[in-house]
């Protein structure tokens, strides 16, 4: 059923079938599902538990300080190609993960650029991501034929995330020459 009809079935229903029905329904629900979903806590004081939900829709920032290190230290591993060749910096199982670590990033960085004090280096770490990404569509180091493709993430839409968020911080004329490099000096997707 969808919620509306289980609104209108209750709507018909006496407190005590109500009640029956919520401890037949209680009992039906496996102990792990009763403590992942917070089942308890939703008998006891269901108003906090709707203003909880409520107010858990708006997701936290991460630190952009350890952004930044992720960040950093995936850019120099790749521009060293140790997500292509073997090594032992990089494992085998890692080598192949490296597009959930680009779009982890590129989400968390998207994301912290909402706090106005991470704005700054959000970008800063998004662009190079961002002329990474371009780089390796001229040479290799991913295990992949395009890496915008890879991750999800059309490479306009991540140029235009980059210029979007440079727009907020940069001088307009600034702004202009930075946007114009950014395009003329990095490759394209295959």
């Amino acid at each position: 059923m969808k919620i509306e009809e289980v609104k209108n079935h209750l709507a018909n229903h006496s407190p005590e079938k109500l009640k029956l029905a919520i401890i037949e329904i209680y009992r039906a629900i496996p102990k792990s599902i009763k403590e992942s979903k917070e089942i308890d806590s939703i008998i006891i004081n269901p108003d906090k538990f709707v203003q909880g939900r409520k107010g858990a829709k708006k997701p936290q920032a991460p630190d952009i300080e350890l952004l930044r290190i992720d960040a950093e230290a995936f850019i120099e591993f790749a521009r060293n190609e140790l997500y292509f060749i073997p090594n032992q910096f990089v494992s085998k199982k890692e080598r192949s993960q490296w597009r959930f670590i680009v779009k982890r990033l590129y989400k968390e960085l998207s994301l912290s650029s909402q706090v106005e004090s991470n704005l700054s280096p959000a970008v800063e770490l998004l662009e190079k991501l961002y002329n990474l990404l371009c780089y390796s569509c001229s040479y290799t180091i991913f295990n992949s034929y395009d890496s915008f493709e890879s991750i999800g993430v059309e490479q306009t839409e991540f140029f235009n995330r980059v210029l979007f968020l440079k727009y907020q911080i940069e001088p307009k004329r600034a702004f202009i020459s930075n946007a114009l490099k950014l395009m003329m000096h990095n490759s394209l997707n295959r």
